[in-house]
């Protein structure tokens, strides 16, 4: 556990239990550490502040493997925009594909607490352990 990690937990903590000014600071001793602007308490509703650290956890750990467990915390689900973006190569337009895949596997649409989010259980852990 790193200790943007936990900065970020007791932000998200104070923020859900109503201590805005404290998790403001929880949120901007991270903030400040990266060169990015502090934010004031009182430019943020409750929600909003919680967005906010959210987003900031995304950003913070990203690759790291917490955004699964916290779409299912969170009973959210995932939002994958296409992209319509182009560069430049060479004299040619070349158009960004972004995010291709938008549906679950049985083609229905990404809904919070889907059985896809779930990993089951290895066959071999469930042959080897009669407790299960």
């Amino acid at each position: 556990m790193r200790s943007s990690e936990m900065a970020l937990i007791q932000a998200e903590s104070r923020a859900r239990l109503g201590d805005l000014p404290t998790a403001v600071s929880a949120l901007n001793e991270l903030r400040l550490k990266r060169n990015l602007p502090a934010i004031t308490a009182g430019s943020y509703t409750q929600p909003e502040l919680i967005e906010e650290i959210l987003l900031e956890r995304r950003r913070e750990l990203w690759g790291e493997g917490f955004r699964l467990p916290d779409i299912l915390r969170l009973q959210r689900t995932i939002v994958r925009n296409e992209t319509t973006d182009t560069f430049k190569a060479g004299a040619a337009d070349v158009v960004i594909k972004g995010h291709y895949i938008r549906q679950f596997p049985n083609n229905s649409p990404f809904v919070a607490n889907s059985p896809y989010f779930l990993f089951s259980i290895p066959i071999n852990e469930i042959n080897t352990n009669p407790n299960l």
